[in-house]
């Protein structure tokens, strides 16, 4: 995995962590959740690709 961050009410409070911890975080209405992918695996990718309330940017 790459790089995650974790931010609530605009503070980094985490960071690290691994995509399992993605929906435990995002059950807080205040946490903003951050992840850096680099050439991800299909695994990877299937670990973010169906989260609820992730939403996806991609920058090239």
């Amino acid at each position: 995995m790459g790089r995650t961050r974790l931010y609530r009410n605009g503070e980094l409070v985490d960071r690290g962590f691994p995509a399992d911890d993605v929906a435990h975080h995002l059950k807080d209405p205040s946490a903003v959740v951050g992840s850096g992918l680099r050439a991800p695996s299909q695994d990877e990718i299937g670990l973010l690709r169906d989260e609820p309330g992730l939403r996806r940017l991609v920058a090239t």
